[in-house]
């Protein structure tokens, strides 16, 4: 996404990943929740949650930063909530879709971060560059809006995204045009470490903050 928005991250890493019964990940039979019932109602939804939940534990042991593993996969559920019950099938079928594709490009990336150990209450970030497919992936940099969590009496966190491609005529500048939207982001690789250069405000939301400088680990 070229663009954030606020993130409804409600105990972000106490959030399980939510599975089905037959072929999926959890049991139909203790289905609770409107999207487990209608994952289990669902036979492509049933095989797509039983893929994503693979790729999620294969990416956990390979990843080196399992943390930010989990905090993208806690995200990715909150969205799912935003998928309103009149369309909800279709809209969890293009989400399972997409969270899938984003697992298997995790898994064959060069991982940047600020700090040696990912942390999402400290605002950290990762920087995920795939040199095969020319693309680059920053999220992070999370901070609890107090404005909004003071309005919803819920801890509210905004931060940063981007998820762009190589610019041909430029290897430094990656160019994001989703949601309607053209985000572009200069970085600058040296050695071991990553450089964030001019980055734009379209990236963040509101208070959130990118760090500049990233280490490579991995």
């Amino acid at each position: 996404m070229s663009r954030v928005k606020f993130y409804l991250l409600l105990c972000i890493f106490g959030i399980g990943f939510m599975g089905v019964s037959q072929a999926a990940s959890f049991d139909c039979k203790k289905a609770t929740t409107k999207i487990q019932k209608t994952i289990c109602l669902d036979s492509e939804l049933n095989s797509l949650d039983l893929a994503i939940d693979n790729a999620y534990k294969s990416l956990l042991k390979q990843h080196p930063l399992p943390e930010y593993v989990k905090a993208r996969q806690a995200d990715w559920q909150e969205l799912n909530l935003l998928c309103l019950e009149t369309n909800l099938t279709t809209c969890l079928q293009s989400s399972f879709k997409t969270r899938l594709l984003e697992l298997k490009w995790s898994s064959n990336t060069i991982v940047f971060s600020n700090n040696k150990q990912f942390n999402f209450a400290n605002a950290d970030a990762i920087v995920e560059v795939n040199p095969s497919s020319k693309q680059i992936v920053v999220w992070g940099g999370f901070t609890e809006h107090q404005q909004a969590k003071a309005q919803s009496g819920n801890p509210i966190y905004v931060g940063c995204q981007f998820a762009g491609i190589f610019s041909d005529t430029n290897p430094n500048l990656a160019i994001s045009t989703q949601e309607g939207e053209t985000t572009e982001l200069e970085f600058k690789i040296v050695d071991k470490q990553l450089f964030l250069i001019n980055v734009s405000d379209a990236i963040c939301t509101d208070v959130a903050v990118l760090p500049t400088v990233y280490y490579r680990v991995k």
